[in-house]
């Protein structure tokens, strides 16, 4: 309510704060608040910038819990030069973007990058966009073919949501999933 967000200013103040145990609890209630925070975005987008890995899943959710009201911001930090942070933002706006809406051009942009991570966010991405992202189809099926497994399951997800139980994309995917199952390595 209008109570909780009088307090967002000096929340969001707090994530300047030098002990991390004050920032982890500003995040954590900044989180619970959800789009109350939404004016506070880009302060979220600075502090994922700077997160250390304690803080970084709780800037995540803080913005996750934005909804689409982080949209503006998360297609704005789809430009930045840190990958990790491409990664994230390109993650956020496949949760937030609700279902149907046509998905952002940044999202396809990123497909191409050179950083795997950012190809694979993008990727998730655009599969949570579902059918919207139809015209993103051609290059997530060339990303079926990228040197890093992570990437080729992510579009192999993003192609199965996106062209739903059609037979051209079981054809095209079905080996990438079959060829991740013999994959020996744990993280795939």
């Amino acid at each position: 309510g209008e109570p909780a967000k009088d307090a967002v200013p000096a929340m969001l103040n707090l994530l300047k704060d030098e002990t991390s145990r004050v920032r982890r609890h500003a995040l954590q209630a900044l989180a619970k608040l959800g789009p109350v925070v939404a004016d506070g975005a880009p302060v979220l987008i600075e502090a994922l910038k700077d997160a250390d890995s304690y803080d970084h899943d709780l800037v995540v959710a803080a913005l996750a819990a934005l909804g689409p009201r982080a949209t503006p911001v998360l297609i704005a930090t789809l430009r930045l030069e840190n990958s990790a942070v491409r990664q994230d933002a390109a993650q956020l706006l496949g949760k937030v973007q609700p279902e149907g809406q046509p998905a952002p051009a940044e999202l396809g942009r990123l497909l191409k990058d050179e950083c795997w991570e950012a190809r694979e966010g993008a990727s998730l991405a655009l599969g949570h966009c579902g059918a919207a992202a139809k015209d993103a189809l051609p290059d997530l099926t060339a990303l079926l073919k990228d040197a890093r497994p992570e990437v080729k399951l992510a579009a192999a997800w993003a192609v199965g949501r996106i062209d739903r139980g059609s037979a051209a994309s079981q054809a095209v995917v079905l080996p990438v999933l079959l060829a991740a199952l013999k994959d020996e390595r744990v993280e795939i």
